[in-house]
């Protein structure tokens, strides 16, 4: 082999040699033996590369698992990848409005899901069939370049208009698409390189039209997550998208339009006396229970406990 299409890697502090080309992937396989859980991304040099990246110059690798933040970040993203794409397989995507991540709860992601079917106990178990086949059939998920106006004429004729409308501030000419077995998403960061590193996911029922992603334990991503959810965090944070959604809100493109159309002030005032109602509707149901002795507030430093009391009661 010619000694000068030989790159230097550093692992470990130890120094090994690879043709130039040799993707991090297979650089990966030689060290997955020193980890408990999957490789899914490396860093080079401090900065995260994904695993269908080439070798293209001497560095210093570090292997990142889902033990590791941005590892574990990769997981979940490409995890709600492989939901998306079981939903469409599972009920048609002519039958699907919108399907979108609501928020994260106890080792899960809320999803609500709107369409032509009934999210039911029998539904859900297909779909996560359908999920583990998809994972076990070992399918590339594959990073592609698009032309921002190409990417936002995409998602129009995909009836996705919330995603084209983020499009429209990107200051960027170019966006990251993935593509899997022929369903193409955007998603904001990296992926695992094929499905078959989802090991481990399960679906459970949220309420109507409402469903939870369970993730893998963070300190043992071997194994579910303990699943707690808290009913009253959930049911706020909900309901706050419910909330942002009555405003004309209901997605980061929506607020982007409402900013450039100069009505940030419009949001703000909005919220603060919507606040200001539910401030005054817990004062109205302490007030009505003449057994309350005292009150308690917790919450974090500079979370606005003081304020909150003096409102409370006035």
């Amino acid at each position: 082999m010619n000694e000068s299409t030989l790159r230097t890697v550093t692992v470990g502090g130890k120094e090994y040699r690879y043709p130039q080309g040799t993707t991090y992937r297979d650089i990966a396989r030689d060290f997955q033996k020193n980890f408990e859980n999957d490789i899914l991304l490396v860093s080079r040099d401090g900065k995260l590369r994904e695993l269908h990246k080439t070798l293209d110059r001497d560095c210093a690798l570090t292997m990142l698992t889902a033990a590791d933040r941005p590892g574990y970040q990769s997981y979940e993203r490409s995890l709600i990848f492989l939901c998306l794409k079981a939903f469409r397989d599972t009920v048609g995507p002519e039958n699907i409005r919108r399907i979108c991540v609501d928020h994260s709860v106890s080792c899960a992601l809320f999803l609500r899901a709107e369409g032509d079917f009934t999210l039911d106990d029998a539904l859900l178990a297909r779909v996560e069939a359908r999920m583990a086949a998809l994972r076990d059939a070992a399918l590339p998920i594959v990073k592609r370049d698009m032309d921002t106006e190409d990417a936002i004429a995409f998602f129009r004729a995909k009836g996705m208009p919330d995603k084209a409308e983020v499009f429209r501030y990107r200051i960027g000419s170019q966006v990251n698409m993935y593509e899997l077995d022929g369903y193409m998403d955007y998603f904001y960061g990296y992926m695992v390189p094929d499905t078959s590193y989802l090991k481990v996911f399960a679906l459970a029922p949220a309420g109507e039209g409402c469903l939870y992603l369970r993730l893998p334990d963070p300190a043992d991503p071997g194994t579910l997550g303990e699943f707690t959810p808290s009913l009253k965090v959930s049911r706020a944070q909900y309901e706050a998208s419910l909330r942002s959604e009555r405003f004309g809100i209901p997605n980061v493109g929506a607020l982007n339009s409402w900013i450039s159309g100069d009505r940030t002030t419009e949001i703000i005032l909005a919220q603060e006396a919507l606040m200001e109602k539910q401030i005054g509707d817990i004062a109205f149901q302490i007030a009505e229970r003449e057994d309350v002795r005292f009150v308690m507030i917790a919450g974090p430093s500079s979370s606005g406990k003081t304020t909150f009391s003096l409102r409370l009661s006035t």
